[in-house]
């Protein structure tokens, strides 16, 4: 069997087995944008309501061992150019013979390593998809909590700065102009705010608490 036919029978099983959308499977989808664009994986499982690739398939007619780390290779790669760490990464056989299987999966890992699991075992469209919207909140959630961190160590160390200047100002071993301190706090300013906008893009906005009024008490 041509690779493309063998593509084909994969498509079909994605289709008719697993009851996957067709609208949802692209062929030779071509990943990134610009000049990353050259990459193509063989098929493509996407989330269009939120412009998202779930999952990511190769086919390949040989599993000799330099063919699968290829295309293990290949798919890694895939996966660093969507910029999403966690989407799932799958690769297509033809079936040993006499196995009676229709083909064999491998699923890689994210250690480069393959797992083989049976047709059966292959997640269904809505799992795919449950599982992307939650892989991804818990990257932006790790994300959210590195730069929470790093703009606390951040502060902290700004403050002790701020805490000895002052003490070497007030002690008489440094004599610090107003034009000294307006720098230092511009200074300051500039390197708290990269984290501001690292916040917004992360979603994370801070608002001002107004208590709410006591019944009664509305004008």
């Amino acid at each position: 069997m041509e690779e493309r036919e063998f593509e084909a029978s994969v498509y079909e099983y994605l289709v008719f087995d697993k009851a996957y959308p067709k609208a949802e499977i692209q062929v030779e989808a071509a990943l990134g944008t610009g000049t990353e664009s050259r990459y193509r994986a063989d098929l493509a499982v996407l989330d269009s309501k939120r412009s998202e690739v779930i999952a990511l398939v190769e086919v390949k007619r040989s599993r000799e061992h330099k063919a699968l780390r290829s295309a293990i290779s290949q798919l890694l790669q895939y996966r660093q150019v969507l910029g999403k760490p966690y989407v799932p990464l799958y690769l297509f056989f033809p079936p040993i013979p006499g196995s009676g299987s229709r083909f064999e999966i491998a699923q890689v890992l994210p250690d480069g390593e393959t797992r083989t699991i049976y047709p059966s075992e292959f997640p269904s469209y809505e799992a795919l998809v449950s599982g992307d919207k939650s892989s991804k909140k818990a990257t932006r959630t790790a994300a959210v909590r590195a730069t929470v961190d790093t703009f606390q160590v951040t502060c902290i160390c700004l403050s002790i700065a701020v805490a000895l200047v002052l003490g070497f100002d007030i002690s008489g071993l440094v004599q610090l102009s107003a034009k000294q301190l307006a720098l230092a706090g511009i200074s300051g300013a500039l390197l708290i705010l990269p984290f501001a906008a690292k916040f917004k893009m992360l979603g994370v906005e801070f608002e001002r608490h107004i208590p709410s009024q006591p019944p009664g008490n509305e004008s």
